[in-house]
């Protein structure tokens, strides 16, 4: 079932630029029979809060649409799909965000490129939550476990756009010779990364907080969101 209009042209929020890098992370769309679909695909166990409580108001805020959420019997997985032919557009017209298979196509849209830095930290924070983790380096040569920042996407172009994206923001980063990965690994710069950039899925803050036990307080994605 289609929903109401939106404005196409409207112009770019944070809110809006998470949503297309939660796209560009783990999104899809195309038409299907007569239904234009957009939809992303999680983990229940992890990913279902993110879904419900970031995508699903960002999406009822600019687009004026609630998902439909399924929940998968097999591997624990969900799909949470948006049904309207005008988002399809605004993503593959507006936003030139490929449509069908796109993990090695798509890119970060012109528009959020050349906007602010806060949009383009928003954009980050989408493909982080997404394709992003947080880890602990536990080898024995460092005193403590070191905290890194890794996203995975097989997709070297776009690796390659966040890399620029966060160099604007004095964060250091590194694209892998395998072209699947971008790191944060200096402890100055996985701080700035989660000052300039952060969470908006419970999944990494609670990861974050054996870090930072005080990341709540000044993680941006909660900032916006007051």
């Amino acid at each position: 079932m289609e929903n109401r209009a939106f404005d196409f042209n409207q112009p770019l929020t944070t809110g809006l630029c998470e949503f297309l890098g939660a796209f560009a992370g783990d999104g899809f769309t195309n038409i299907y029979g007569r239904h234009h679909q957009t939809g992303f695909v999680g983990d229940s166990r992890h990913d279902l809060e993110y879904y419900t409580y970031t995508i699903s108001p960002i999406a009822q805020n600019c687009f004026n649409i609630k998902p439909s959420i399924y929940f998968r019997k097999t591997k624990n997985a969900i799909n949470v799909n948006f049904y309207s032919r005008q988002l399809f557009y605004l993503l593959t017209r507006r936003f030139n965000m490929p449509a069908g298979i796109k993990f090695d196509k798509v890119l970060v849209p012109e528009e959020v490129r050349n906007h602010s830095i806060e949009f383009q930290a928003a954009f980050l924070r989408g493909v982080f939550d997404t394709d992003g983790c947080v880890f602990f380096d536990n080898r024995k040569t460092y005193r403590e476990p070191y905290m890194r920042v890794d996203i995975t996407m097989y997709n070297k172009p776009i690796l390659t756009q966040l890399h620029h994206m966060m160099e604007n923001m004095g964060i250091t980063s590194k694209v892998l010779e395998n072209g699947k990965h971008i790191q944060v690994t200096a402890k100055k710069d996985v701080k700035k990364f989660f000052e300039k950039i952060g969470s908006s899925n419970e999944r990494h803050i609670t990861k974050i907080e054996k870090k930072y036990s005080n990341f709540r307080e000044w993680n941006p994605a909660t900032a916006q969101k007051r």
